[in-house]
């Protein structure tokens, strides 16, 4: 004989009491991480569990920036900031649409380079941190200027500032070997070369087409020393007579067209200074390019910001 037996009345009841608080607690949970998203102010543990955990908050591209690279970016930069409080005056969602706009503008630099088929090796980082630790006094006088100024450890430094660095730097000398990029730039200071070498006033041609602050005074740059100047600029200058004007130069700033305009020599007869004009022709800037792939990306911004973090430069938190 069978029996259908029911299970006791104060059995179904705690059961039931568990479920409706487990309910409870998932809801719970569940409008506290979405508060936390839409107003990461107002639950300030929320977002600490979400940083704990790497939760993503924007992604770039499919690339995602997390709750606790916001974090600690903007843990780095409330802690400089206090040092000069009255210098930036920045709200927290500044502060966080900065940050953001940094992280997202990073992980499309990187992606550039990598598309380039760009390693980003120990030695480059190696050659990066060295000439700081050489400015510092070493790398114990380095980390301590780290923890003081950041609160970070030498290795987060290195991961978070270094690497962005030299990953910009890298783009940067990609870009500037590419024809499709810097060719038409250099075809401009070509044009303008021949111009003047047909006539035209040197100085008008300066003002009108240099890119250097140089520009008003007609690209004059005062009497220069060797040593002051990147290598081709300064080894074209100084193979110069006085009037001569320079071919295209290229450097690490873009194309120049060089003029010297007096030389003083020491009592042996050798040049110790010369006094310049040029026009500069500007290449392409990575950031500039970085700054357009970023606005052209598919981004998605899960945590909430007042301004849009994928355009935040130019917004007033670019020009602090």
């Amino acid at each position: 004989m069978e029996t259908n037996e029911q299970p006791p009345v104060h059995t179904v009841f705690m059961k039931g009491v568990i479920s409706g608080i487990s309910a409870l607690v998932g809801i719970v949970i569940v409008g506290g991480i979405v508060l936390a998203y839409r107003k990461p102010d107002s639950t300030p543990v929320v977002p600490r569990i979400l940083m704990a955990l790497h939760a993503p908050a924007a992604s770039v591209n499919g690339s995602f920036v997390s709750w606790n690279d916001i974090q600690v970016d903007s843990d780095a930069l409330t802690k400089i900031l206090s040092k000069n409080p009255a210098g930036l005056g920045m709200t927290t969602d500044e502060l966080r649409t900065r940050v953001l706009h940094r992280l997202l503008f990073s992980k499309v630099a990187e992606s550039m380079v990598n598309e380039r088929g760009i390693k980003i090796t120990d030695a480059l980082m190696s050659d990066v941190t060295a000439n700081v630790e050489k400015a510092l006094g070493g790398r114990e006088a380095m980390a301590a200027e780290i923890q003081k100024q950041y609160g970070w450890t030498y290795d987060q430094y290195r991961d978070r500032v270094v690497r962005a660095t030299v990953i910009l730097n890298e783009l940067q000398k990609a870009l500037d070997a590419d024809p499709t990029i810097s060719g038409p730039v250099e075809v401009q200071a070509k044009n303008i070369l021949a111009e003047i070498q047909s006539g035209k006033d040197f100085i008008e041609e300066a003002k009108q087409f240099s890119e250097d602050t140089s520009a008003a005074d007609g690209g004059d740059i005062g009497f220069i020393k060797k040593g002051q100047t990147v290598e081709p600029f300064e080894t074209s200058a100084f193979a110069l007579k006085k009037g001569q004007v320079s071919g295209v130069v290229k450097s690490e700033f873009g194309y120049h067209i060089i003029r010297v305009d007096e030389i003083k020599k020491n009592a042996k007869g050798e040049v110790e200074e010369v006094r310049v004009r040029h026009i500069l022709f500007k290449t392409p800037a990575a950031s500039e390019i970085v700054e357009k792939r970023l606005q052209q990306a598919t981004v998605h911004q899960f945590i909430h910001t007042n301004t849009r973090a994928q355009s935040g430069l130019d917004s007033k938190v670019a020009n602090r």
